[in-house]
């Protein structure tokens, strides 16, 4: 079995996860919440509203990080690749 790596593939993935992280990071989902909670003030879907605006940020902020951090490892993925790739070209054309 081979196994081919292409660094600028996986620098494109990267740089895809990255523009994601930063589409889903700038997801407002709150403010349906905040429409329904000023609708209907002091009623129990207000407070309900107000709950569910404040979980939809923890999970859309946590799925921002979690997508930054798998786009980073890609970015470092791809770096490393290209090194050894260039070390291994070094030592081959080294041998007589």
């Amino acid at each position: 079995m081979t196994l081919t790596t292409v660094p600028d593939l996986i620098r494109a993935a990267s740089a895809a996860a990255k523009d994601l992280a930063e589409q889903v990071g700038a997801v407002k989902l709150p403010v349906v919440a905040d429409t329904v909670e000023t609708a209907l003030p002091a009623s129990q879907s207000a407070s309900a509203a107000a709950t569910l605006g404040t979980a939809w940020k923890a999970r859309v902020d946590s799925l921002a990080s979690q997508v930054d951090t798998h786009a980073t490892g890609l970015k470092t993925a791809a770096e490393a690749y290209s090194s050894q790739d260039g070390a291994l070209a070094r030592d081959f054309r080294a041998v007589p």
